[in-house]
């Protein structure tokens, strides 16, 4: 499952703010493209003519945050 909101748009461009709560490690990926909305630049799961366009060659896919709960510590 994988939380999302959109921060920004800017023509076709969406800036969007993530949130896994469970998943593998390509599961944004997976989720962005299954609703319609692919990351730029992904080659897998993304629009080549998206990326040809904008000239990226790598995912547009960046973290600002990273969090790991402790289970040593209550309440978080």
């Amino acid at each position: 499952m994988t939380l999302y909101r959109t921060l920004e748009t800017r023509g076709p461009l969406s800036l969007v703010e993530c949130r896994l709560l469970t998943g593998r490690t390509h599961q944004i990926r997976v989720s962005m493209a299954d609703i319609g909305c692919p990351l730029l630049g992904d080659g897998k799961y993304g629009r080549g003519d998206v990326n040809r366009r904008y000239g990226e060659t790598r995912q547009a896919l960046y973290s600002y945050q990273l969090a790991f709960p402790s289970p040593r510590t209550p309440g978080r």
